[in-house]
């Protein structure tokens, strides 16, 4: 993944500006002894542009460049908790944090929701593991939801981001409690309620981190009846996905309309699948059946990058179709 960062990175550029300032356009990588991503606006970028700029996944410093000279502008994006939050658990088959904050910004700048990029948006991951999304979602404000399969896996979970809230200091409460939902077995569900700084947690301005041990087909409806602006996940390399033995194929033709029920009206889904079990075609033929519409050309189509010998990776974005024209 190292490898194909810079790569990567360009590409998550030019959907940054597609939105942000589309009439600027991505150079490439430049020198070769420091990698730097150029870009080029035809006027100078505003305060609101840089800002949401600085949520770039691979983001050290935004430079504004004058001849041979870099001036730095602004750094990566603060964290709403803590820059460590995402790194510090370490599983197999964890998803680089990196690439994981990638995931988020596809989401996000294939959605309705940019420019309340900054605002508590709803955030979900049905598919979630021990919550790396959730923790990238968190730091940046957001409210985050995951539910995954594996009790084990939300247990570890639960227990690190609990530690992790005393550890800090955050002021913080947790609710454990059982949802009942139509023809399943009751699911269990922890909440988190946490804020920034001790003034923020006392007037009610906090966050909500919740987790839930369900199928991937429940996820959206889990946690109530909220609908939510984003989702990503990673879907499985050939590793177990759901209740039962059934195909990859069908879990998803069954759990995808589900997903897309779970997103608000312009609400975005980004998904990283393995090409060599699960094909580009059969996985964004899916989406469109269930309702969402598949974005495609340009950094869409550039996405595709090797990880490990039976592993190359790509990217599905696409939205819930809007009843209102995007601005």
């Amino acid at each position: 993944y190292q490898t194909e960062s810079a790569r990567l990175g360009q590409a998550e550029l030019e959907m940054m500006l597609s939105r942000v300032c589309p009439e600027g356009s991505v150079s490439g990588l430049c020198r070769e002894d420091l990698p730097i991503l150029e870009f080029q606006t035809p006027d100078p970028l505003t305060m609101e542009q840089i800002a949401i700029l600085r949520n770039h996944s691979l983001m050290y410093e935004l430079f504004e460049l004058t001849g041979d000279c870099l001036r730095p502008v602004a750094p990566r994006c603060g964290a709403y908790l803590g820059n460590d939050l995402p790194a510090i658990l370490k599983y197999k088959g964890k998803t680089n944090e990196q690439f994981s904050a990638m995931l988020l910004n596809a989401a996000l700048f294939a959605s309705d929701f940019v420019s309340q990029w900054d605002q508590p948006l709803m955030f979900l991951d049905p598919i979630c593991s021990r919550g790396t999304s959730l923790f990238l979602a968190v730091n940046r404000g957001w409210n985050a939801d995951g539910s995954d399969l594996s009790a084990a896996d939300i247990r570890e979970l639960n227990q690190f981001f609990k530690k992790y809230l005393e550890y800090h200091k955050f002021k913080h409460r947790t609710v454990q409690k059982s949802n009942t939902l139509p023809q399943s077995k009751p699911v269990s569900v922890m909440e988190f309620f946490f804020a920034d700084t001790p003034q923020a947690f006392q007037s009610g301005e906090t966050r909500a981190l919740r987790t839930a041990v369900c199928d991937a087909a429940f996820a959206g409806r889990a946690f109530g009846k909220g609908k939510y602006h984003l989702m990503a996940g990673d879907l499985p390399y050939g590793v177990q996905h759901s209740a039962g033995s059934e195909s990859f194929e069908k879990m998803l033709r069954r759990v995808m309309p589900k997903w897309a029920e779970a997103l608000l009206p312009g609400g975005a889904i980004a998904l990283s699948y393995n090409i060599n079990t699960l094909k580009p075609a059969l996985l964004r033929e899916i989406m469109t059946q269930s309702g969402l519409v598949v974005a495609s050309g340009g950094p869409y189509d550039t996405l595709r990058h090797w990880v490990e010998q039976a592993v190359t990776r790509d990217i599905a974005v696409a939205m819930r179709p809007s009843t209102s024209k995007r601005r």
